[in-house]
């Protein structure tokens, strides 16, 4: 017979409100941060791939304190603070002044660390290390209805509104030509100032939304038997990070967290410049709704099958991916072929997200800490490589490079099996 908590309803029940609200917060806070991202790009263009590139190296640093800023101030410190930088991040898009936007970027980046890895730790510690792929999928599904959510709203906002897209807006790219690059981009960037006043008030209201999903964080409950583990002085600490790395588990995963992150890249980078800047949001409305649809049954399927089986499906699929993306691309009559591989797109990421943490937080039951952290630095290593190399290849290429990846993550996992 099942406990019963506080309010008549299950011990277990009660783990998954808090898990769900988690993911509700989240959901929140990345419409707001998630559209913007999409933004980026096609308004900034080489300034934008910057900034996120940034935020991904530094996201990756960040990750490797993770642990010891996580255990310093706690799940709820620790969600309000760093989330609201998301919020400030979109502001300093439109400060105008790119260096300022640069600058926030490496902060926020370094934010992102210790605010996903006690996400993964707070997971793992409410669902008692049991059925993570059922908690997982609870918060996945909430989570990843950010993306079409967000979309939704920065689309309805460009069509709504009567006057033209923001400005500058370019043409969808040849697929023969670097993903964000122009004649004069690396001479004369866009600037923030550059933003037309649709697109501000676009911003702004994906700011809002941004800052009212921080708040929620003051609402997180956080049981007594549910704490960030406190590994001790600081050079303990970073040797238990250390020595998650070198964990034959890890290292078995290395390469498919940095193809995972680096797919990511390539989604978030260069789908976005495919199209015009007023088609960017329901592209992403496409690419959130199949990541939601999917969302429960790929918990449920690692439950069942656990790691090998579901990586080998993962990589199967990304293969897909960098087929379909550059094929669709081609397309010169219609776009809805790229809406199609969009869609697929985003199948193939819930799928990497799920099965990693879930094999994490089932392998590492007693030091999650150190595992999760170590997996969104590689993730994180691997998004901003997919941003950085789109200043000098184009998408064909770019997927030429995502299938050596893959191929090497296969062939890692087949060796581990």
């Amino acid at each position: 017979m099942s406990k019963k908590g506080c309010c008549g309803c299950s011990d277990e029940a009660l783990r998954i409100w808090r898990v769900r609200y988690l993911g509700l917060c989240y959901l929140v806070l990345f419409s707001g941060f998630q559209a913007a991202q999409t933004l980026v790009t096609p308004i900034f263009k080489n300034v934008g791939t910057v900034a996120l590139t940034l935020l991904y190296v530094f996201f990756a640093i960040g990750a490797v304190f993770a642990p010891i800023i996580a255990a310093k101030f706690g799940f709820r410190v620790n969600f309000i603070v760093w989330g609201l930088m998301y919020g400030i991040w979109i502001g300093t898009s439109l400060s105008g002044i790119d260096g300022i936007f640069l600058a926030m970027s490496i902060l926020l980046g370094f934010a992102g660390g210790p605010f996903w890895t006690g996400q993964g730790i707070y997971v793992s510690a409410i669902s008692k290390n049991q059925d993570v792929g059922r908690y997982n999928s609870a918060f996945n599904l909430l989570f990843f209805l950010a993306n079409p959510i967000g979309n939704l709203i920065t689309g309805l906002l460009y069509l709504l509104s009567p006057s033209a897209p923001a400005a500058p807006i370019a043409a969808p790219v040849d697929i023969a030509t670097p993903t964000n690059s122009t004649p004069t981009a690396l001479v004369a960037p866009v600037a923030a100032s550059a933003i037309s006043e649709q697109s501000k008030i676009v911003l702004y209201v994906l700011l809002s939304i941004c800052l009212g999903g921080a708040l929620l964080f003051f609402g997180i409950s956080v049981p007594d038997d549910a704490r960030i583990p406190d590994s001790g002085p600081f050079l303990k600490r970073m040797r238990s990070v250390w020595h998650a790395l070198v964990s034959a588990r890890i290292l078995a995963f290395v390469p498919y967290m940095f193809y995972s992150g680096f797919q990511l890249g390539f989604n978030w980078g260069v789908l976005p410049t495919l199209v015009e800047l007023k088609l960017v949001p329901w592209l992403f409305v496409c690419y959130g709704l199949t990541q939601c649809i999917i969302s429960p049954g790929m918990g449920r399927l690692y439950d069942r099958f656990k790691w090998r089986a579901m990586i080998f499906i993962n990589l199967a699929a990304g293969a897909g991916a960098f087929i379909l993306v550059p094929m669709f691309g081609k397309s010169t009559t219609t776009i809805w072929p790229l809406f199609i591989a969009t869609a697929y797109c985003g199948i193939v990421e819930n799928q990497s997200l799920t099965f990693v943490q879930s094999s994490l937080l089932d392998h590492y039951r007693d030091d999650v800490a150190p595992a999760v952290a170590v997996f969104r630095m590689l993730w994180a290593i691997g998004i901003a490589v997919g941003f950085l190399v789109q200043l000098g290849l184009n998408y064909v290429h770019m997927s030429i490079l995502e299938a050596c990846v893959l191929a090497v993550s296969a062939a890692v996992v087949v060796i581990y099996e």
